[in-house]
């Protein structure tokens, strides 16, 4: 099919002017992704060893936080050849970035070789990071590779939901960039903070005027916003596919979505600090990790690797950020790693079996029993009357729920199930209130948490 005047000019002008004034080589790194996956899984390997040993034979050699452990450690810049030394590299956490953000910087970087990176601070701790322009590039590159597979193709409009508050300030250059994408290379940004009837209106018209190929947006904010368009009835023109990202995806969210929207859901495993790490193709096997970039690790409580099926805690190393080197970077999440296997879309890639969430999201009860998001969600989502929900881990024996329902009455003939089935999940010995509220409104970044563990999260 021949590519409209609009598509041909955002793929051959505006898109290449665009990373071209960023001095980005995204599209070397798009090329090189699409080859890659056509590889067979021993050479993904081959080629995810060799950026290890030269990512770690950088901060060896100019990054002054791992100059300093590395010594005190024993260890060479022999050691840094052999892939296999990543394991004895100490874990970094969001608090050693906080607190030695100069040291793990490489100093040979100028201001305008990198940029800086803000996570949104769901997790209750905001952290900044330098991402030089060739990382730059490979994030962008995998986020055009993983759109490939739903069926979005270069110069194809496609739609971002967002979330900022009404009165956070916009510099004039961010508004004219996201003029230029929108208009001209068919990146259109719709700010879902404040979502209600009105903003799922406006949703519905941008959707007929932009006609996007693919949509991509917050798990929850997704789910939330086709709620309400299924209340109101709003007939609605299907994308390609939807992606969801940033949070959890249950089974009842995808049916939902996928139900409203009239296609399926793609979930897509990403972070503010190394961009995408794991993605969803048509065969809806697991996430394919993008090992060209990044390399993942599951762990235990004593820091070795989880049995096959089990979830751990994911450890992250970025194989392209000089800048600031990210190495087993503990980005708080707890995931399952799928056995090595082909998928059935072709793809050797290693995938995971799923994203089980964040670990300040999960409820630790007396004994070490461990209250998942995804069981909360169970208990909630399936009743009707349900809009919204929040439980919030209070005191060590206390809960409290938050409710958000169609129909305020309702809550009356909810209270005695609720409480059993709350019972039934928490145990004995637990104090449960719940709430009857207006609305529980989105973070400022436009997420929305289920689950808040005030008690010591896991470590």
């Amino acid at each position: 099919m021949k590519a409209s005047p609009k598509k041909f000019a955002a793929e051959n002008l505006f898109i290449p002017l665009l990373f071209k004034y960023w001095n980005v080589p995204v599209f070397e790194h798009y090329r090189n992704l699409i080859e890659s996956e056509k590889w067979s899984l021993s050479r993904v390997i081959e080629l995810q060893r060799n950026k290890l040993t030269e990512i770690m034979k950088h901060a060896y050699l100019f990054v002054p936080y791992y100059q300093k452990v590395l010594t005190e450690m024993g260890a060479s810049l022999e050691d840094m050849k052999n892939p296999e030394m990543i394991h004895s590299f100490p874990i970094l956490t969001k608090e050693i970035i906080q607190e030695r953000f100069n040291e793990l910087a490489d100093p040979n970087f100028k201001k305008r070789d990198y940029t800086v990176e803000h996570t949104s601070g769901s997790a209750g701790q905001p952290t900044k990071v330098r991402r030089d322009l060739n990382a730059r590039a490979a994030v962008h590159a995998a986020t055009w590779h993983s759109n490939n597979w739903i069926g979005w193709e270069l110069g194809d409009p496609w739609v971002w939901l967002w979330g900022r508050l009404s009165t956070t300030k916009t510099s004039w250059k961010s508004s004219y960039l996201n003029w230029y994408k929108a208009k001209l290379t068919g990146e259109v940004f719709f700010n879902i903070y404040g979502l209600d009837k009105g903003k799922v209106h406006k949703f519905v018209d941008m959707m007929k005027s932009t006609v996007p190929a693919i949509i991509v947006g917050y798990t929850n904010a997704l789910f939330h916003l086709c709620n309400l368009i299924k209340e109101e009835n709003i007939p609605l023109r299907s994308p390609r596919g939807v992606v969801t990202t940033a949070e959890t995806l249950f089974p009842y969210q995808r049916e939902l979505i996928e139900e409203v929207m009239g296609c399926k859901v793609y979930d897509r495993y990403s972070s503010s600090e190394v961009g995408p790490i794991a993605a969803e193709c048509s065969a809806h096997e697991g996430l394919h990790l993008i090992m060209e970039n990044t390399y993942m690790e599951c762990v235990q409580e004593d820091k070795t690797p989880t049995p096959d099926g089990q979830s751990g805690k994911v450890l992250i190393t970025d194989l392209n950020n000089r800048a600031m080197p990210l190495i087993r970077y503990d980005l708080g999440d707890l995931a399952i790693i799928k056995p090595l296997s082909q998928c059935s879309c072709g793809r050797s890639h290693q995938r995971l079996e799923k994203i089980v969430g964040r670990i300040s999201d999960v409820i630790v009860l007396p004994g070490k029993r461990f209250l998942f998001p995804e069981d909360l969600g169970e208990i909630f989502y399936p009743l009707d009357s349900i809009r919204k929900f929040q439980v919030i881990h209070e005191q060590p024996t206390k809960i409290k729920v938050l409710l958000v329902l169609k129909k305020k009455s309702d809550f009356v003939h909810l209270v005695d199930l609720m409480y059993k089935q709350l019972q039934e999940a928490c145990g004995n010995g637990i104090e449960l209130e719940l709430s009857l509220v207006d609305d529980i409104p989105i973070q400022s970044s436009g997420k929305h948490q289920i689950c808040i563990s005030k008690i010591q999260p896991l470590k």
